[in-house]
């Protein structure tokens, strides 16, 4: 397999795993890291992987999960620990409510207008929105803090930031940093 190198002289083979809310800046982030390091970026419970039938859902994720060198975001964190496990640098992106609301509903309103953004497919409907407005509300509680706890116990790594800018800024640092 060629690897093709990133305009920072690095491989494409790092795996960055991506979880927070929707609205939490998830496909931002991923797409400024793909471009950055040119690496192939994949959104794990997107509308068009969530469309398919649930063996192939989790035929697909398994074989992507083997492969060398992805950015892969998630909401839910059910898809999180093996995907954790699997990833070089895993980013849970903790972005203030307020922020996160703000931005899902401007999202909703573009895509009505017709503006489709990378890793935000589809129409907007309705209940779409409801359900992410819905699940950006109540993330903190029932999924965020409860994984968190869980990864914690179970020593999985994990850097937290609140800020996708940060987040970005941190995985390039470290990335350049020679292992030791």
């Amino acid at each position: 397999m060629n690897k093709m190198p990133s305009p920072l002289g690095l491989g494409s083979d790092y795996r960055i795993y991506l979880i927070g809310a929707p609205g939490s800046g998830k496909s931002f982030l991923a797409e400024r890291l793909s471009h950055a390091l040119h690496i192939a970026w994949h959104d794990l419970d997107g509308e068009d992987i969530d469309a398919l039938p649930l063996l192939e859902r989790i035929t697909y994720r398994k074989a992507l999960q083997q492969q060398k060198g992805w950015i892969c975001e998630a909401v839910s964190q059910s898809i999180g620990r093996d995907w954790i496990q699997a990833a070089d640098i895993t980013i849970v992106l903790t972005t203030p409510r307020i922020v996160r609301i703000w931005r899902v509903l401007f999202r909703a309103l573009l895509k009505t207008l017709g503006r489709q953004f990378k890793g935000q497919w589809g129409k907007e409907t309705w209940a779409s929105l409801r359900f992410r407005l819905g699940m950006t509300w109540r993330y903190d509680k029932t999924i965020l803090y409860p994984f968190l706890e869980e990864i914690q116990r179970l020593g999985l790594p994990v850097v937290v930031f609140s800020d996708n800018q940060a987040a970005y800024a941190a995985v390039l640092e470290r990335l350049t940093q020679p292992l030791d």
